[in-house]
């Protein structure tokens, strides 16, 4: 009946998801590397930035706030808009959102531009959205990636996850082979990952990237 046939499709459902996981979790990164040739490191100014992904969530905005006001790092933060105005638009409704818009000494440092970079820049999509060429221009900027961009929604479906969470993280990944010189990532994920750690019956596996030895994490 239609119950049976219901199930028979979920089954199937379930079985091509978990196919696409355990695809998607031998990514070749060679390929990655491939696809981006090493580029040269800008000098100046506009070299050794950070970038920091996530930076319109309640995590990603303190993160942002903590590098401003305790270390020296000037940071570059891509959020999805139509534009760059757009953009820098979302992080100061996400400050006045969090309460930090009446932080001066954080503000101050946003509008003042020297330190912060706001672009425009999609998880979901190669390249975060801009050209190759670009790609490569803000790798060669970029020397440390605080990776927290990421949909966090345990109810939803692993294909409505993919694009930002798994393929996103691949293009910070692809950002950080780029640069010839050793890249700095911080890969920040769910708190949930420690919890499934402390199961004794959970399996945790490590894959050493021979091929990615500069960089660092």
């Amino acid at each position: 009946g239609k119950k049976g046939s219901s199930e028979k499709e979920d089954l199937v459902s379930s079985h091509s998801v978990f196919q696409q996981m355990i695809k998607d979790s031998e990514i070749d990164l060679h390929q990655v590397i491939i696809e981006a040739a090493p580029v040269d490191d800008m000098e100046g100014p506009c070299g050794g930035w950070t970038l920091l992904t996530g930076s319109t969530g309640f995590l990603g905005i303190f993160i942002l706030r903590d590098l401003l006001l305790n270390t020296n790092a000037n940071v570059i933060c891509p959020i999805r808009a139509v534009d760059d105005e757009k953009a820098l638009e979302r992080l100061m409704e996400t400050c006045t959102v969090f309460g930090l818009s009446e932080d001066d000494d954080f503000m101050d440092i946003i509008e003042d531009g020297k330190r912060v970079q706001v672009i425009t820049g999609d998880l979901e999509r190669e390249f975060m959205g801009l050209s190759k060429d670009d790609f490569l221009v803000l790798a060669s900027r970029v020397k440390t990636i605080y990776h927290n961009g990421a949909i966090v929604n345990h109810m939803l479906p692993y294909e409505s996850l993919r694009e930002a969470n798994v393929l996103g993280t691949v293009e910070m990944i692809r950002l950080a082979l780029c640069r010839k010189q050793r890249t700095f990532f911080h890969y920040i994920s769910t708190i949930s990952v420690r919890k499934a750690l402390e199961n004794k019956d959970s399996i945790f596996t490590v894959d050493r990237l021979d091929h990615a030895s500069k960089v660092t994490g």
